[in-house]
């Protein structure tokens, strides 16, 4: 209404109407949209305006986490439904990173951002891209997450980077990098678990 002039020479505040009921802001296109004003009289003015909605361009460089949620949402859209659980949620989260995301062995690990960008964009990178792709979804869909990194027994060692996620049962492991012999999956892992596949592999600084 802030772009709208009303006068009228009796009624000092005259009511306006909008009706807008035909746009959808999700779908660019063109939408009438219709004023109506009443004075305490029941005179009434009407006009009409078109409405055009655009597609909104989302800049990685501007917005970074602006970006990260627009693609997420539409991934998310794909794999879960209000009807699921979080522990069903974080399922499907999981599978779509570990399905979709082929292994290579660098990225760019000055920010999970900038991995979960490439990860989204060009759908390979290593372990911090996996990690970072699943960080970003699960951020989205509300599921509680914390960052782990692998501790290095020596500067040798390659880092490793994963999860502990919560879906109302408290923190449990989830790595979608990994598959392990036996079709096991690294999803809802207790600590006994990890080290019963790998005492190094997933040692991480519990106190943190």
């Amino acid at each position: 209404k802030k772009h709208i002039t009303v006068t009228d020479n009796m009624d000092e505040d005259p009511v306006i109407d909008v009706d807008n009921s035909s746009v959808d802001t999700e779908t660019p296109g063109q939408y009438e949209v219709t004023y109506t004003v009443s004075d305490h009289s029941g005179n009434q003015s009407m006009a009409k305006i078109t409405l055009t909605v655009k597609e909104k361009v989302y800049n990685f460089d501007e917005d970074a986490d602006e970006w990260l949620g627009h693609e997420a949402k539409l991934i998310l859209k794909e794999i879960i439904t209000d009807e699921m659980k979080d522990m069903q949620k974080g399922y499907a989260i999981y599978r779509w990173t570990k399905r979709h995301i082929s292994y290579s062995s660098t990225s760019d690990k000055s920010d999970y951002r900038i991995a979960a960008r490439d990860g989204f964009r060009k759908r390979r990178g290593d372990c911090f891209t996996y990690f970072s792709v699943a960080k970003v979804l699960l951020d989205e869909a509300g599921i509680q997450n914390i960052d782990v990194v692998k501790l290095r027994k020596s500067k040798k060692e390659a880092r490793h980077y994963w999860s502990l996620i919560n879906v109302g049962t408290g923190w449990y492991h989830c790595d979608a990098c990994r598959a392990w012999t036996g079709k096991k999956r690294c999803f809802m892992w207790t600590d006994e678990e990890t080290r019963e596949i790998s005492r190094s592999y997933w040692r991480y600084d519990k106190t943190l």
